[in-house]
């Protein structure tokens, strides 16, 4: 299929820009008076979006051969935070967060349905929260761009991904856990994709959430690189955790105010640099002025050179700190893949390995097939073996009380056979 001329006007742009940079060298200079500001402008932005949010909102799981779920929430429209019903948020432990654009979407694709009921059952037996984040920002607020100086967005799309409502969601959540009164303060967020789920490993109890978070108590955000055979990059977006602190309020402000286009992890990474060249007061050495302004062909390719190429400018204030600190990536300067934790100011990013000293399993998707994970991010109809088979989201009674086990099977004999019969039911009372 031939490309539209403006299409290869651009893409031989970027590649002579490319070329040029790599031979010269480059850099990205994020100012901190700039940097200040655009933080100040993201906040006040956020502020405003979250005062929106129903987060009175309740979601009841009916279980049964075929569970049904219903709302109950005082307001008709808007985006709503629900706590599903079956957890509670009475203690100061690490809250779980999914989100969906819709009831519909949550229902009528199978793998998000179970992951759903999957979570519910994990938070159930954990007893710790889950809340669900339902619905759509207004289209002239999610595709807004901002002037993001280290950022220039080249997208031409017009429109941003909703899988930047994540930003919100967290938020969301942060002001709902301190408005709970007999918390004696506002918990941490885990936040998971619709489509991931927690594996055996982590319904066997012996392992946490917080066993993640205790590896570093510096940082507000703890992440993973990626998935078994996924790109290299810095960090994705699916599984994550994040403390209630101003700085990761700023910098969850920072990420939603950077939207560009159909890929969170482009503002993902940009807000990450940044934070990461204020704090060591540098500015970010790269092979080309626009590593932030396109995903595809630029981001998603060199924005894991990049961070090797600065990361040991990036560590030196954690290095400073503590002269000892360990955790460096392992061989990530020579494969780009963590088999290491990696921390940097604010951020631990963890593998898809385990961490011996600590006793945790990998986060996610151990590239060791043999080894147990804490979660998996695989759909219904992929297979990561090990403990990621998407066959295996309700296995072992993982969405019990919710789904019994020979529902489970029974909704996968239809699936197999491409039966719609799986679809549930949804009511609303306010």
């Amino acid at each position: 299929m031939r490309q539209p001329i403006h299409h290869i006007v651009y893409m031989s742009t970027v590649l002579l820009l490319f070329i040029s940079f790599r031979r010269y060298g480059a850099e990205i200079v994020v100012n901190k008076e700039e940097y200040m500001k655009v933080t100040s402008e993201a906040l006040n932005e956020v502020e405003h979006i979250v005062e929106t949010v129903d987060t009175d909102c309740l979601l009841y799981i009916d279980s049964g051969k075929k569970p049904k779920i219903h709302l109950e929430t005082l307001h008709k429209e808007g985006p709503r935070l629900c706590l599903v019903n079956g957890t509670y948020d009475d203690k100061n432990t690490v809250a779980i967060l999914m989100l969906v654009n819709s009831v519909e979407y949550l229902q009528e694709q199978l793998g998000n349905w179970l992951s759903f009921l999957n979570k519910a059952a994990y938070c159930y037996k954990t007893q710790r929260p889950l809340y669900i984040w339902i619905g759509d920002l207004d289209p002239s607020i999610l595709d807004r761009r901002h002037i993001v100086p280290w950022l220039n967005c080249f997208e031409k799309t017009k429109e941003n991904t909703l899988n930047i409502y994540k930003t919100i969601a967290i938020l969301a959540t942060f002001k709902k856990r301190r408005e709970i009164k007999y918390l004696r303060r506002s918990g941490p967020v885990m936040y998971l994709d619709a489509d991931a789920w927690f594996s055996d490993t982590a319904f066997a109890a012996v392992v946490s959430p917080e066993s993640f978070l205790n590896v570093s108590s510096r940082a507000f955000l703890f992440g993973n690189q990626n998935r078994i055979g996924g790109p290299k990059i810095p960090m994705n977006g699916g599984v994550l955790a994040l403390k209630d602190t101003a700085r990761s309020r700023r910098f969850l402000a920072l990420w939603f105010f950077s939207r560009c286009g159909l890929h969170d992890q482009l503002p993902l990474w940009a807000t990450l640099f940044a934070t990461w060249a204020i704090d060591a007061n540098t500015s970010i050495k790269t092979n080309t002025p626009h590593l932030f302004s396109e995903y595809t062909n630029m981001a998603q390719s060199q924005a894991i050179l990049t961070l090797v190429a600065n990361l040991p400018t990036f560590r030196r204030p954690i290095l400073q700190r503590d002269p000892q600190n360990s955790y460096n990536g392992g061989n990530f300067e020579q494969t780009q893949l963590l088999d290491r934790p990696l921390e940097l100011p604010g951020v631990l990013l963890l593998p898809s390995a385990p961490i011996p000293e600590r006793a945790l399993p990998a986060l996610r998707s151990d590239f060791d097939k043999s080894r147990p994970t804490f979660c998996c991010h695989t759909r219904i109809d992929k297979d990561e073996e090990g403990q990621c088979r998407g066959n295996d989201i309700c296995a072992h009674s993982k969405c019990m009380p919710f789904l019994r086990s020979s529902s489970y099977r029974s909704y996968l004999r239809k699936k197999q056979a491409n039966s719609n019969s799986w679809f549930f039911s949804f009511s609303s009372h306010r």
